[in-house]
Formats: structure tokens, C-alpha cells, sequence
């Protein structure tokens, strides 16, 4: 068949692929100039196959792919029969939220509507030039909220709490980083509350761990506030300290009953002796093999944790050798040591000098007390902030309560509006009011509404100031 004049050729790439893809007014051909006789492998004419095609190439070695006059780029298969089809050809029978399509500045604002509990209630969201947005921008707006349901921000049971809202907007508008940042806050938020309004007294009773010793320590503990249903396991290091643990031991657990040859065994061991599980470790240590060349090491050291004593000797001794292996490279040999003497902390020192920070924070969260906790975790949401991950920074300063340092952050971070909202969750209970500093509130409610003010919205600004008011 003749072609005409060609108007466009392109190899196929790599090294020793000779296929050609040629453009002519009326088609393209595909030759592959390893054949001898070179004659065409696949054709296409056009505009009877396929619409005008103006611009040929290879997005793979046997993948052409053709620009059409239509506006679509077809991705073809070698003989191509075969192509992507243009969205224009499909028609869904309901119009699909996408808030991706908005401006993120319009998206941002859009979400402290869904957001923030004085602005607007779910049966009226619809927003206005007087919200702050120009007039072609209240269409696009409006259009995508009659698209979603928004019927999620209310309840039978009367007003959501501001955090509560303000999770489920992130969850409308398909933000996961505030999703995170919302369900996080909401569970600390209520976790400060209950401790507020614990008893002195049951609060000693309901002790983190049962008993504190300085050798082979109990570390069970119990659940500090069991009506609170736990994070979600996703949120890992961000669990409270008792869902924490009771995830790493079901976690051993598995791996024991899953376990197979003598590597998988000896991890497992080192799992269950970290986080005090020492009479099942000896057991396991002692099940190996007599053939097995380690046999002697770890029957040696089922001794060694059967009989570990609390003498001050005995543990001068440990701590001595568990520093020169920690020092001779064998960091995890030496923390184990420190474990077993309740030295925990010091090997979480040891793990974070040798950059291990997230075995520092595991062994942290798993084991050690409480003010223990607090010092590890500390130590790595600052180092999070330092490497530039100051979202992750944040949610760990609110796994430990520090509600303060939280709002400053966010406030440095720019995050005006999250820093205003996050003030009105937490005054929402009134035995936290009194624990925030009355300048740090000033200045959130003022950031907050000079970021209202720049969006052209008086009535939200108005009406933080009047919520704090009276919250105070």
C-alpha cells in the first residue's frame, strides 16, 4: 500500500531493538528492520481506524504511543489493536467529587469551613462571596460540596466535638496527613481529659506497670484508660504505651509459632528477653540442638538469665560487659544485658548514640516507666523536626500530651488555622482550660484570625474570639 510521504520516524529504544515507528499523513506502520524483508508488522490507517494522528513515540520498547488531533494521547499495544481509551468517552452516572481539582489555597479554605464548628452548619453548606471567596470561585466550591456528604459533620446525638469534626473533613476532603494529625489529637485530647479527672488515688492503683525493680523487672501493665477505645494499629509508636506493648508481645508471639530454622528462633529470643519475657526466652534457649555450634553460647546464657542477681556487684559486672560489646559492635548483645538488669533507659541511650532510633523508641515504648517513655520520645520527635519531618514531629509531641509545645509548632509551621482548632478542641473540656498559657492562647487566637481576616471572612474571626472568651 503507499503510504506517501513519511512525516515522522522513531526507533524503539534500547541497545538492539530495531523496530521503526513511522508517521505518514494517513497512518502510522510499525517495520522491524531485523526482518529481511522489512515489510510492515502492524498498521493503522487514519482517520478510518482512528482519529488524525499528529505525533508518534515509544513510551516503551514495545509500547508506541500516539497523539491524536482529538487531544488524547493513545497508548498502543506493538500490533496495534489494542489502546488506552479517552476519558471523554466514558460518562458516569453521578459527578464525582474531586477537591484535587481546586486550588490548594481554595481547597484550604474550603476545608476550614467543613472544619471549624462557628462557620457553617452541615445543613447549610453552601458558601458566598461573604466567606470570603470571589465569585467564580463559589460555584466551583458549592459544586463540590453538594457532591460530597457532608451529612457525616453532624450527629443525632447533638454537635460534634471540634476535633471530631474536624477528622471527619479531613476524611471528606482526602486529607490524610490531617486525618492523621485529627485522630491522633482527638484520642490525646480525651486520654489529658480522663487524667484530669482521675482520683489521686486510683491513679496509683492504676499504675503503669505492676511492680518497678532493678533487676529483671515486671513489665506488664495495664490499660490506663480501658473505656477509651485504643488507636488504630497503623498508628504504631503513636499508641499508648499499653496497646503498644500488648501489640509488639502478640507480634513475638506470632513469630514464635511461625518460627523455623535457628536464626528465626534466636530473633525471637532476643524479642522476648527485651521485653521481659525471660522464662520463655530460657526455654527457647534452651530447646537448641545439641549439634548446633551455638549450643554451648546459649546454654550459657539461659544461665545467665536464670540467675541474674540484684547485688550491686553482679550488676557492675553486667553493665561492664554489656558496654564493651555495646563498644565492640555488638549493640543488640549489649542492650539485651542492660534489659536484663533494668538498665533499659541506658540502652535506649546506647541505640539513639548509634543513630538506631527507632529500635530506641521501641524498646522505650515497649519496656521502660513512664518518665522513661517520655525522655526517649522526646528526644526523637526533636530529632524528627531537625531532619525535616515535622509532621511526624508533631504527632509525637501529641502521643505525649504536650499540648503547648504542639500549638508553638504549629504556629512556626504556619499552620495558623490547625494551631486555632486545635485550641478550641482542647478548651472544649473544662478541666483542661487552666492548663494552656494565657499568652500562647492570645497568640493562637490572633494568628488565627488575622489567617481569617486574609481570607476575607469576618465572621469566622469574630466568632474565634468569642468562642475563646467564653471557653476562658
Amino acid at each position: 500500500m503507499n503510504r506517501g510521504a513519511i512525516q515522522k520516524m522513531k526507533f524503539a529504544p534500547n541497545k538492539g531493538n530495531l523496530k521503526l515507528l513511522i508517521l505518514y499523513a494517513n497512518g502510522v506502520d510499525i517495520v522491524d528492520l531485523k526482518l529481511a524483508d522489512c515489510k510492515p508488522i502492524a498498521q493503522l490507517k487514519s482517520p478510518q481506524d482512528i482519529a488524525k494522528i499528529v505525533d508518534i513515540d515509544w513510551a516503551s520498547a514495545d509500547t508506541p504511543v500516539l497523539a491524536t488531533d482529538d487531544g488524547c494521547i493513545r497508548i498502543m499495544d506493538l500490533k496495534l489493536s489494542l489502546c488506552s481509551s479517552s476519558i471523554d468517552n466514558y460518562a458516569y452516572e453521578e459527578p464525582v467529587s474531586c477537591v484535587a481539582f481546586l486550588e490548594c489555597e481554595l481547597a484550604q479554605r474550603m476545608q476550614l469551613i467543613l472544619s471549624a464548628p462557628f462557620w457553617k452548619t452541615p445543613e447549610s453548606l453552601q458558601v458566598s462571596c461573604a466567606d470570603g471567596f470571589k465569585e467564580d470561585e463559589v460555584k466551583l466550591v458549592n459544586e463540590q460540596l453538594s457532591m460530597m456528604r457532608t451529612e457525616v459533620l453532624s450527629s443525632r446525638d447533638g454537635p460534634l466535638k471540634v476535633a471530631d469534626r474536624c477528622l471527619r473533613a479531613a476524611w471528606l476532603m482526602g486529607d490524610q496527613a490531617s486525618v492523621d494529625f485529627w485522630t491522633v489529637a482527638d484520642y490525646y485530647i480525651r486520654v489529658a481529659a480522663l487524667d484530669t479527672n482521675k482520683p489521686k488515688d486510683e491513679k496509683s492503683k492504676n499504675a503503669l506497670f505492676h511492680t518497678e525493680s532493678t533487676c529483671a523487672p515486671d513489665l506488664k501493665r495495664t490499660p490506663r484508660h480501658p473505656e477509651l477505645p485504643p488507636l488504630d494499629t497503623c498508628y504504631d509508636v503513636l499508641c499508648d504505651a499499653y496497646s503498644y506493648q500488648k501489640q509488639q508481645l502478640e507480634r513475638v508471639w506470632m513469630y514464635e509459632w511461625k518460627r523455623g530454622d535457628y536464626q528465626h528462633t534466636k530473633r525471637v529470643v532476643e524479642r522476648l528477653i527485651l521485653l521481659g519475657e525471660t522464662d520463655r526466652a530460657v526455654q527457647l534457649l534452651l530447646e537448641t540442638d545439641l549439634d548446633n555450634q551455638n549450643y554451648y553460647t546459649d546454654a550459657i546464657k539461659a544461665c545467665l538469665i536464670s540467675t541474674i542477681q540484684s547485688t550491686g556487684a553482679a550488676q557492675s559486672t553486667i553493665k561492664l560487659v554489656a558496654t564493651n560489646l555495646i563498644a565492640n559492635g555488638k549493640i543488640w548483645e549489649g542492650v539485651q544485658l542492660l534489659c536484663l538488669i533494668g538498665k533499659g533507659l541506658d540502652g535506649c541511650r546506647y541505640l539513639m548514640s548509634y543513630n538506631q532510633w527507632q529500635s530506641a523508641v521501641w524498646l522505650a515504648k515497649s519496656t521502660l516507666s513512664p518518665d522513661e517513655t517520655y525522655e526517649v520520645v522526646r528526644k526523637f520527635s526533636d530529632h524528627q523536626y531537625s531532619i525535616g519531618r515535622k509532621n511526624q514531629a508533631v504527632l509525637l509531641m501529641l502521643s505525649m500530651g504536650r499540648f503547648e509545645r504542639v500549638l508553638e509548632t504549629l504556629l512556626l509551621l504556619g499552620q495558623n488555622a490547625n494551631a486555632g482548632l486545635l485550641l478550641l478542641a482542647y478548651l472544649e473540656f473544662a478541666e483542661l482550660k487552666d492548663s494552656i498559657d494565657k499568652t500562647l492562647v492570645e497568640t493562637v487566637v490572633s494568628r488565627f484570625c488575622n489567617y481569617a481576616g486574609s481570607m476575607g471572612c469576618t465572621l469566622a474571626r469574630d466568632a474565634m474570639k468569642t468562642l475563646v472568651t467564653s471557653a476562658n
